[in-house]
């Protein structure tokens, strides 16, 4: 396909559209990961995709909405949820976003006005990002630099750095 990168020993199933940064990201080895993944999860997926287009017929075109589970160990067994890790039962500053928008980000990780700190941070790629290819390596690449320590970010129109 012209325009189209392929790579390592994947190259005959896996290609992608060109974008900045993305062959560091699409080593060989990875996109040989992402293959055995597919290769192992793919067929449930389209089976599981089936039933639900089953489900959604059944419910638009005969009225029947979907029900409960069928009793199973799951839905009849006794079970319990474990008690919440201290690191995660005192609530604090919790702060989700795009990592793909370097200021957001930035300002995510650091302190707020006062030098408080976010407990955690919330990577949002899935809601917040622009489901694009370009979004999703400009993430990761800030997310390795972040981790590095050399995350960095010009505003030019506020003169901020």
């Amino acid at each position: 396909m012209a325009g189209t990168h392929h790579t390592g020993t994947a190259a005959n199933r896996v290609s992608f559209m060109p974008v900045d940064g993305a062959a560091e990201l699409f080593t060989p080895p990875f996109l040989d990961y992402l293959l055995r993944l597919h290769d192992e999860l793919g067929p449930r997926v389209v089976t599981l995709l089936r039933l639900r287009a089953q489900v959604l017929d059944r419910a638009l075109r005969q009225g029947m909405p979907p029900g409960p589970l069928p009793p199973s160990p799951v839905t009849t067994g006794s079970w319990q949820v474990p008690a919440v890790p201290a690191d995660l039962a005192r609530p604090g500053i919790e702060i989700s976003g795009p990592c793909s928008i370097t200021s957001m980000f930035i300002n995510a990780l650091n302190p707020g006005p006062e030098g408080e700190r976010a407990e955690g941070d919330l990577d949002d790629d899935e809601d917040s990002a622009g489901h694009r290819l370009i979004d999703t390596v400009r993430a990761c690449h800030n997310r390795v630099a972040a981790v590095n320590r050399e995350l960095t970010h010009v505003d030019r129109e506020r003169g901020k750095a």
